[in-house]
């Protein structure tokens, strides 16, 4: 499967993209994706690690809005950076190593530097959310 940038939030979606002579999306250096040197995200042209202020991730009301269904909206989420230096007041930098199917990260707000994690889709409760959320895996940056 290749993740495609989605043009609407600047995030990725599961959706299939063509392929070049390497079996490769003709987009894949603008994709936001799963490494194993950890997840990075499109800034400034290049492609970055992004990094959670602190090691929890526990959902707050002011981290998501719910659509008239009851299920979390997918255009607010979890706060990350690409400026690991920044989060020293949020507990440290965690880089995120890895998301599990179902999350995706979208560029949010004036900073460009300034992600989010938030559902693929708009058909997660609060829990499904946060049980998602209990999967990403971190690693402290030392500093």
């Amino acid at each position: 499967m290749t993740l495609m940038l989605d043009k609407a939030t600047g995030g990725m979606g599961d959706m299939m993209g063509s392929r070049s002579a390497g079996g490769r999306s003709s987009l894949h250096n603008l994709l936001p994706r799963t490494l194993r040197a950890g997840v990075t995200v499109l800034y400034k042209g290049k492609n970055v690690p992004v990094f959670r202020g602190g090691s929890t991730f526990k959902l707050r009301k002011m981290d998501y809005k719910l659509t008239n269904e009851g299920y979390v909206e997918n255009k607010r989420g979890i706060s990350l950076n690409t400026d690991a230096s920044s989060l020293s007041k949020f507990g440290g930098a965690y880089r995120i190593e890895s998301l599990p199917e179902g999350l995706k990260i979208i560029q949010r707000g004036n900073d460009a530097g300034h992600f989010e994690i938030v559902p693929v889709n708009r058909n997660l409760t609060v829990p499904q959310f946060q049980n998602l959320l209990d999967q990403v895996k971190v690693s402290p940056v030392k500093e």
